[in-house]
């Protein structure tokens, strides 16, 4: 049921209706990402969406002096 609950707080699917939060947490697969892993790089076309159940977040980019810097910390 986490997944439910998690799908029913993004706020885009708030108003999705039952059955399609089900479909959704049915096509769901649970995974872990390592420390340091990027998941995106900033010109990437998404075809997916992360739920977070525990961890740390970070939404950095990479500045012309090539140090990384960090936008947003989700915790």
């Amino acid at each position: 049921m986490f997944i439910i609950s998690a799908l029913r707080q993004v706020d885009f699917l708030k108003v999705a209706s039952n059955e399609t939060i089900r479909l959704l947490a049915y096509a769901m697969k649970p995974g872990k990402v390592k420390a340091k892993n990027r998941l995106f790089n900033p010109d990437d076309t998404s075809n997916c969406f992360y739920l977070i159940n525990s961890g740390v977040l970070e939404i950095s980019t990479t500045m012309d002096n090539g140090l990384d810097f960090i936008m947003e910390r989700c915790i």
